[in-house]
This record gives C-alpha cells, structure tokens and sequence, in this order.
C-alpha cells in the first residue's frame, strides 16, 4: 500500500503562501503562485481561456494561452499531482490541498455562533495581502471584488 501524498496548505488570509506540513512547498513562478491561488479561491474547475486572460491580460490570445501552458508545466513540476488540467478546464485536486479561506468559508455557513466564531479566528488579514501581478489587470479585478466579497461576508458573520 502507499503512502497518501501530502496535503498542500494554501494560505489565502494576509500574506499569501504554500506548505507541506509546515514546510515551504517548491517555489513556483509570481503567475504560477496566483495561478494556485486562484483556483483555490474560486474552488470550481476553471477555463483555460478564463485563466489565460486573468493572468495574461495585456497579451494577445495565442501569447496567454502559451504562457499558460509554460506556467502549467512549472505547477506540475512542482507539486506533481496537485493539478487536474483537462482539454478546456483546469482544477486543484480536491483530495491534495485545503486552505484558511475554505474553512473559514466553511464555519461562516455553521449556524452556530461557536463555530462562527473560530472560524472568523482563521482571518489573519486581506485575501492575498501584499500580492500583485505586473500585466495582470483582470487578475487585479478579480482580487478586489474578492476582497470586497470577503470583507462583506466578515461584517454580517460579526
């Protein structure tokens, strides 16, 4: 029998990052880190074309939908087995990664006010703090309605 892989900890509350049971997972390029980021913030499948423009905004087409494929590969590379990338849509593993931002997402839905409450424990800051991507600009969109969802979410929870 072998050995289950590691769970990948995605943090997603303040200042964003990868880990391995406490351990630094293999550095990943700017746009392949926010390539993870997004697809655990989203959690749903995304499109190729979707991704290629959010990351590659200020390219032509052909030029994102390559530049996905080279970031896809450095993904791989560094955490074999966390990406499910077909023909048209790409997702994180459900079995492979879990982040802050899915259990406090979790707790927020609990009826129950001790639950809420350790799940408003989890908000160490902004979504991404600190993150930004150069020729990015629908990424940077993404992020602030994100947050802005986010910040929504913790005023009605409290």
């Amino acid at each position: 029998m072998s050995e289950a892989a590691p769970i990948l900890e995605i943090t997603l509350l303040g200042a964003p990052g990868l880990a391995f049971q406490g351990a630094p997972a293999p550095a990943l390029p700017a746009k392949g880190q926010a390539l993870v980021y997004y697809l655990a913030a989203s959690v749903a499948p995304a499109a190729r074309q979707r991704l290629a423009g959010l990351l590659w905004s200020d390219q032509p087409e052909d030029e994102a939908r390559r530049n996905l494929r080279v970031t896809l590969s450095a993904v791989q590379q560094a955490l074999p087995g966390l990406l499910q990338a077909g023909r048209a849509e790409i997702a994180l593993d459900p079995g492979r990664w879990r982040s802050d931002l899915g259990a406090l997402w979790a707790g927020l839905r609990g009826a129950d006010w001790g639950r809420r409450t350790q799940a408003l424990s989890l908000y160490r800051g902004e979504l991404l703090a600190g993150l930004s991507l150069r020729g990015a600009p629908l990424f940077e969109e993404w992020l602030a309605i994100e947050r802005q969802r986010l910040a929504q979410a913790l005023l009605e929870a409290w």
